[in-house]
């Protein structure tokens, strides 16, 4: 009814549409270098300029990609978009190790990051853009929800773990 109303289409878009995603030269460089595709983690820890109250902290990250990198030896990579860099660029002098981290902060298309995520084994992230986006083509995500209530904008799916700190003003979106 409200579809013919307003001439909305409320598809979702297909899996063959995703399909369709293209892999950047990074991607493919980083594949070409690191085969073992199953090992790569993808990584956003920034929320954008605008939500800087829902990012979880750095120093949280920073003990979680260690951990990760000692128990399974993964490869990191950090996503986010072109105003993200300057706070990524910051995360990434925080870390010991560097030689396992690769930054596509700011150098991919939302094509591209698509096609980053097909190939990719895991997305921890804040409340964000990109945990929708993992959540389309089945990625399994850990996300952290600070502010904003996963209960309405938190991933569908069993692949899907969410941690919230309900805060007093929950849901409060304009955080």
């Amino acid at each position: 009814m409200v579809e013919k109303s307003f001439a909305i289409d409320f598809k979702i878009p297909k899996r063959d549409m995703i399909s369709s995603a293209k892999l950047s030269p990074l991607v493919e460089k980083l594949l070409e270098k690191h085969s073992e595709a199953n090992k790569i983690v993808c990584v956003n820890i920034n929320a954008g300029k605008i939500c800087y109250l829902r990012r979880w902290p750095q120093e949280n990250y920073v003990e979680l990609i260690l951990g990760l990198y000692h128990r399974f030896r993964i490869k990191v990579v950090l996503v986010g978009g072109e105003g993200d860099v300057g706070y990524v660029n910051d995360f990434i002098m925080k870390l010991p190790k560097k030689n396992n981290i690769f930054n596509f902060c700011g150098k991919l298309s939302i094509k591209e990051l698509v096609g980053l995520f097909t190939k990719s084994r895991l997305l921890i992230t804040n409340d964000s853009g990109p945990l929708h986006i993992a959540s389309i083509v089945d990625l399994p995500t850990v996300s952290f929800f600070g502010p904003e209530t996963p209960y309405l904008y938190g991933p569908l799916g069993p692949e899907h773990h969410v941690f919230y700190e309900d805060i007093f003003c929950s849901p409060c979106i304009n955080i």
